[in-house]
Order: C-alpha cells, then structure tokens, then sequence
C-alpha cells in the first residue's frame, strides 16, 4: 500500500477511536479509558517490535532522543485532565490538549535514533501506566473481561495500527 492509502487508513481508524470510546466510556473512567487505550497501542507494537529484532535493528538510546521521547511522552500522553469544565475554560482546555498533541508531534519528528514503532511503544507504555495509575486512584473499576479488551482493542487498532 502507497504513503497516500496508509495515510488514509490511519486516519479511518484513528475517526474510528472516538464513537468506540463513547461506547467504553459505560464501563471506564476517562483517565482509565486512556490508560487502557495507550497500552493497547503499546501492545500492538509488539510485533513490529519482533520483526526488528529478527531483522537486527536496534535503537540509539542517544540524550537527545531520550528527552524527545520523554517530552513527547509528557505533552501527547501524560498531561491531562478531567471532564466537566465549563464554557471557556473547556475550550481552553482543548485548545491547550491541541497544542500538546502538536508538540508530541514535533518532538516525535526529531527523533533520529527510534523507529516508529519503538517510540510508540514506549509512548502508549508509559503514558498508559500513568494514566490507568490515576484512574485507578481516583475511581473504582469493577469491569468485565470483554470491556476490557474491547478498550485494549481500540487501542491497539486505532492507536497503535
């Protein structure tokens, strides 16, 4: 499949994540849903991951890659809040959640020494585990199997593909 096909299949997934999660929503709290998301696409590079090592790609764990890689995570994964804020504050906070995802964006960008599917692994892995940490401090979770692996799922195709 070409660049233009790829593009357009990320895309369709990604527009599929957001009526999949409303559906989530029912059994998860947002901070819970997004830990379950970023770990689903965490999981779905496992194997990606397995082909570069058959294949003898390694990464270069060089400084300037590891604070690209922490500052993506931080602005695309980490910074968040919760639900509920009214009138101009929400849209302040979804112009801020905008400018986050852009600088996640561009530090990703600059990343010279990991391959895609190493920084979204290591992206979804901590950004899941500290996302899930907070919605399991702040809200209980008593959820069946099948929920959680729809949310895992969701992740996995509509973050991770």
């Amino acid at each position: 499949m070409h660049g233009i096909g790829l593009a357009l299949v990320a895309a369709a997934l990604f527009g599929a994540s957001t009526p999949a999660s409303k559906l989530l929503l029912r059994h998860f709290g947002p901070f819970q849903l997004a830990g379950l998301l970023y770990l689903g696409a965490a999981l779905g590079m496992w194997v990606p991951l397995a082909r570069e090592r058959r294949d003898g790609v390694s990464a270069r764990w060089d400084p300037r890659s590891r604070w690209l890689l922490a500052g993506a995570i931080a602005a695309g994964g980490v910074v968040s809040s919760g639900a509920g804020w009214p009138g101009w504050l929400a849209a302040a906070w979804v112009a801020g959640a905008c400018a986050c995802w852009g600088l996640d964006n561009q530090l990703t960008a600059l990343i010279d020494g990991l391959s895609p599917a190493r920084s979204t692994f290591w992206k979804g892995l901590v950004a899941g585990v500290v996302n899930l940490s907070l919605g399991l401090a702040f809200e209980p979770v008593a959820v069946d199997a099948a929920a959680l692996a729809g949310a895992l799922a969701v992740g996995v195709a509509c973050y991770g593909a």
